[in-house]
């Protein structure tokens, strides 16, 4: 009977788990529909007066203003000051203020006390005693998870960078074969291709409009992409400038370089495909097998948790599955360096 009870309890914690991630997916949906709104609004024409407001408008209006105040509030704060900064990053030249960077404090505070919520609900919900230290776990939890999310996001972007920067390259030298100056390669970079690159190039076509050094502009522009490529070519027209020189000889050996980069990371790619693959999931095989395991016996691993021994043998099973992911790693994943 308490099986079937367990089993009944169960699914319904899954299906509102499914519940609120589509209502937390719809939020993120209504989120960057207002974000788009506000963007291309003012060069919009609206063709329908409604003064209805929606409840995920209601939401999201209440949403942004306590997460400003709340960052109002935390910026008076040194070490939260302090913690923020290490965010700017993230913004990609779109900081205005320190605000921005505070943001991110507290949406990591708001998806602490999310994951505290759903914990206190589930286990209010299943009648279990809820400790201390599981809900400062939980808090824990939720507000590291949106660093893991950037540090995906990130990495994710830069690949995408990495990968289309070099037929950036090619377009800017044949907009230089074609007569075109630095500032029309780049503005035909950005009309002609897509994606994070894109908006790069459109942030460096702004900072020349603006009037800076176009060594400053492709220096920046090394910064935030960090990129082989993007330094090796900021650093040839930096040279340039200084020297002078013919730029499409230049562009020809970036171009040369970029393209033997990529060959290379492809056939790297191409011969250790297998090799990442067996590792990938070998990596999950643990997880998957530890989840099945708590489903079908919940208290499996309890005595993991409450003997000494058990604690120290989970401990070393932790360090040693880390270890093999950092060592497996950097023998499978080999850098280009030319």
């Amino acid at each position: 009977m308490d099986t079937a009870l367990d089993i009944i309890i169960f699914i319904i914690q899954v299906i509102t788990g499914f519940v609120l991630l589509y209502i937390a997916y719809r939020l993120f949906r209504f989120y960057r529909t207002v974000g788009f709104d506000k963007r291309f609004g003012p060069y919009s024409v609206e063709l329908l007066e409604d003064d209805s407001e929606s409840f995920f408008d209601m939401v999201s209006y209440y949403y942004d203003k306590v997460q400003n105040y709340l960052s109002k509030s935390l910026i008076k704060i040194k070490i939260f000051d302090s913690y923020s900064k290490k965010y700017e990053k993230y913004s990609y030249g779109k900081r205005v203020n320190a605000i921005d960077d505070m943001n991110y404090i507290s949406k990591k505070i708001f998806i602490g006390l999310l994951c505290v919520f759903l914990l206190l609900f589930s286990c209010i919900f299943r009648y279990v005693h809820v400790s201390l230290l599981s809900i400062l776990l939980a808090f824990l939890v939720g507000f590291f998870a949106l660093d893991v999310y950037l540090i995906i996001y990130d990495r994710m972007r830069k690949n995408s960078i990495e990968k289309d920067i070099n037929k950036a390259v090619i377009i800017m030298n044949n907009a230089f074969k074609s007569g075109y100056s630095i500032m029309q390669a780049i503005y035909l970079v950005h009309t002609q291709m897509d994606g994070a690159i894109s908006e790069e190039f459109r942030k460096m076509y702004i900072d020349i409009t603006f009037g800076l050094n176009m060594e400053v502009v492709f220096n920046r522009f090394a910064d935030r992409v960090d990129c082989v490529e993007a330094r090796y070519m900021a650093t040839s027209l930096g040279v340039v400038n200084r020297t002078g020189g013919n730029i499409i000889q230049v562009f020809d050996a970036v171009e040369r370089n970029a393209t033997t980069r990529q060959r290379l990371k492809e056939e790297l790619s191409s011969v250790s495909a297998s090799a990442r693959a067996m590792f990938k999931i070998l990596v999950c095989i643990p997880i998957f097998i530890i989840g099945i395991l708590l489903i079908l016996n919940p208290t499996y691993f309890a005595p993991l948790f409450k003997t000494p021994i058990g604690i120290l043998c989970l401990l070393l099973s932790v360090i040693i599955y880390v270890l093999y992911i950092i060592i497996i790693r950097k023998i499978i994943y080999v850098e280009v360096d030319l």
